[in-house]
């Protein structure tokens, strides 16, 4: 049996996806802190990794206060999902 691969024409963030990667990159290029984005902001685990190397690191939203102690030196950013108001509060 033969499997044909079909190429989409076009690939690639949808909208949303892409907006949040452009602005932790830019992010990324006025400052040199490190910075935590609650929860992922793709769901690729190439992805992550390629952000993990610029310093970006992604927390889950259930373990935030257990992972690390809020230090307000350092840059948060939160998805389009959005957080609970007392996580929205403490970043």
């Amino acid at each position: 049996m033969k499997i044909k691969i079909i190429l989409a024409e076009n690939a690639g963030f949808c909208f949303g996806v892409k907006r949040a990667v452009d602005l932790v990159d830019e992010l990324r290029k006025k400052n040199d802190k490190d910075i935590f984005t609650v929860g992922e902001l793709i769901h690729n685990q190439t992805f992550i990794e390629r952000l993990n190397r610029k310093n970006i690191f992604s927390i889950e939203e259930s373990h935030l206060f257990e992972t690390i102690q809020i230090n307000h030196d350092n840059d948060y950013v939160i998805r389009a999902h959005g957080v609970k108001k007392e996580i929205n509060k403490a970043v």
